[in-house]
């Protein structure tokens, strides 16, 4: 919910926010972005940590339901 906000007006960390909105939009793109690099990190490491990539591939779905829903 927090990226979605960034773009949503009306949401409390939406655009036009101040400080509040920067917060919370700049540690869900954080978040984001994490996640991206931990999927890449399991990804080639699969084989040594399979629980990993369990956790990766679920945090990754999590984050597109959440974006599409």
């Amino acid at each position: 919910m927090g990226l979605k906000g960034i773009y949503t007006p009306g949401a409390p960390w939406g655009p036009n926010t101040g400080l509040t909105g920067l917060l919370i939009g700049g540690a869900s793109m954080a978040g984001a972005g994490l996640s991206l690099a931990l999927a890449a990190y399991a990804v080639l490491r699969r084989h040594d940590m399979p629980r990993l990539m369990q956790f990766a591939s679920m945090n990754l779905l999590i984050i597109v339901m959440l974006l599409l829903g």
